[in-house]
This record gives structure tokens, C-alpha cells and sequence, in this order.
């Protein structure tokens, strides 16, 4: 991808960012299908704060993981009609998951943490398997109420298990 010299943008494994005044990448603005694997690790997504309307729409991703990023919102059509699109993990910090955000996609598992307090009614609209779809949320969050309300499965992730080897 060529940007003609302009030093707002920059491609990286076949995802197109725009990079905040200090050249960071800051968001995304589209997965393109050149991209030889769906799976989006943790790594390429640290720092994110935005994702643009429809970035991942009608693409192949399989997998992606925000935990390190900084979204506030999943935005209107951000991953619809993804028909490979099995699990997504959203960041603590999230506040909202927009109208249409995964229409018509195949996703199957999404990781909501407590601080979502706003999902659009058609957030997941069309869902292709939300018979199979499981919210990992916290009991008493507007995630999982949302869940109920949908007939969405729901599921507490367990607790990271430590040990202390001497």
C-alpha cells in the first residue's frame, strides 16, 4: 500500500492504521484480505483507541484481540458479514458496542469486560451462529444482562491460576 509519501497512515501485516502526531499507531482503519491469517494477536493492537465504521466488514479475520488497546467504543458495522470471525477480545476500558458492530458475522465468542455499559439493541443482528455465540462477562454486568435478555449464553472467565515455584 501506498500512501504517497503522507506520514498519517502506515500498513502493517496487511492492516492499514492512521498514526497519532507522535507516529503511534492509534487506529485502524482497515484489515485488508491480503493478509495471509485471520488471527489479530494481542501485540498488533496495543495502543489502538479507534477502530473505523466497517474496518473489518466482508473481510476473512478470524480472531482479534484488544486487551491491550484503548477502544472506548466498537463502532456501527466494525465486523460485519465476517464469516470466519469465531472469537473477539474486547479491552477493559471499553464503554460501548454500536448498532449493527457485528451484524451478519459468524461470530462465536466475545469477551465483554464490566466497563461496557452501552450495547445497541442490534449490536449482534443477523449473527450467523448466535445459537452458538457465548458472552464471557461478569455476572452483574450489563453484558450479561443484555445476554439474558437475547437468549445469549453467558460465561464468567475463570481466574487466572498462579503458582509459586521455590
Amino acid at each position: 500500500v501506498n500512501f504517497q509519501g503522507g506520514e498519517n497512515f502506515v500498513c502493517d501485516k496487511s492492516i492499514i492504521f492512521e498514526l497519532d502526531d507522535a507516529g503511534n499507531k492509534d487506529k485502524v482503519v482497515q484489515y485488508l484480505s491480503a493478509r495471509p491469517t485471520g488471527v489479530i494477536e494481542t501485540a498488533e493492537m496495543a495502543g489502538i483507541s479507534e477502530i473505523y465504521p466497517e474496518a473489518f466488514m466482508e473481510t476473512g479475520v478470524s480472531s482479534v484481540d484488544f486487551k491491550d488497546a484503548e477502544l472506548l467504543d466498537v463502532p456501527s458495522l466494525a465486523f460485519a458479514s465476517t464469516p470466519k470471525l469465531f472469537a473477539v477480545y474486547l479491552n477493559r476500558g471499553c464503554l460501548s458496542i454500536s448498532e449493527d458492530a457485528f451484524k451478519d458475522s459468524a461470530l462465536q465468542y466475545i469477551e465483554i469486560p464490566a466497563t461496557v455499559n452501552y450495547i445497541d439493541n442490534n449490536a449482534f443482528s443477523g449473527t450467523t451462529s448466535k445459537s452458538a455465540l457465548t458472552f464471557y462477562c461478569e455476572d452483574d454486568s450489563n453484558a450479561k444482562i443484555y445476554a439474558d435478555k437475547n437468549g445469549i449464553k453467558t460465561t464468567t472467565k475463570p481466574d487466572d491460576t498462579h503458582y509459586t515455584v521455590t
